[in-house]
């Protein structure tokens, strides 16, 4: 039997533009599409990640239902069959371990959601460029619905705001206590931290030229920078 991926690539996602979603059988089959054995190179019947890839996988029905589904959607969706068999050591998209700019949308949550079987959609905005930096950035694929991990992230990053904020208050409330040189090192090793925190926050990556804060605030998200480096005192 042959066994198919489902692929969109849509104008704008989250906040991102041009962001490649490939879509997954998400419901438990009685038996796989294509038995295991036929599907992976070398299986020995104790490969969940590689079986993961496999299951995945939609039948021609069920790839045609739901491109027609996503047809209705801003952006394009294409249908291709799966190479088998995949090699030993292989993943599908349900075994990618979730966070920051990784995510999966769960499609069924949409209201007159038509398919009788559930859809995931796994992306990564780690290379794709922020809407807001463009005037021609399309109209969003889903409106505000988040992903099943979406709000789960959202909280993450408020509470990694909140602890880098904590940091500097207090580096700040310990400095009078503290040799200069120590603060100083204190100081520098917070900023990194900082540039770190708002490239999990972003999803992308902040270069050393960039203000972190410029880069939050494109996203919307706020939380109090790292105070200003200060001098050291003369002998510290």
């Amino acid at each position: 039997m042959k066994a198919f991926y489902v692929d969109s690539l849509v104008p704008e996602l989250f906040g991102y533009r041009d962001v490649e979603i490939r879509w997954f059988y998400a419901d438990r089959r009685p038996a796989p599409l294509v038995p295991y054995h036929d599907a992976i190179e070398g299986y020995t019947g104790q490969d969940s990640r590689d079986e993961s890839a496999v299951d995945d996988l939609f039948s021609q029905e069920e790839a045609e239902a739901l491109s027609r589904y996503l047809a209705d959607f801003p952006g394009t969706t294409t249908v291709e069959e799966a190479r088998l068999p995949f090699p030993k050591d292989s993943i599908g998209c349900s075994a990618i371990p979730l966070g920051g700019p990784q995510q999966d949308y769960d499609l069924s949550k949409h209201e007159g959601y038509p398919l009788a079987f559930k859809v995931l959609g796994y992306y990564d905005r780690r290379n794709c460029d922020l809407a807001e930096e463009t005037k021609d950035a399309g109209p969003s694929l889903f409106d505000e619905e988040p992903s099943r991990n979406e709000d789960a992230g959202a909280s993450f990053h408020e509470e990694l705001g909140r602890a880098v904020s904590g940091m500097a208050e207090a580096i700040d409330a310990a400095a009078p206590m503290l040799p200069g040189a120590v603060l100083a090192r204190l100081r520098e090793a917070h900023q990194g931290l900082f540039v770190a925190a708002a490239q999990v926050i972003t999803g992308r990556k902040v270069h050393v030229s960039e203000s972190p804060m410029d880069t939050l605030r494109l996203l919307g998200r706020r939380f109090d920078g790292p105070p200003a480096q200060e001098t050291p005192p003369e002998g510290a």
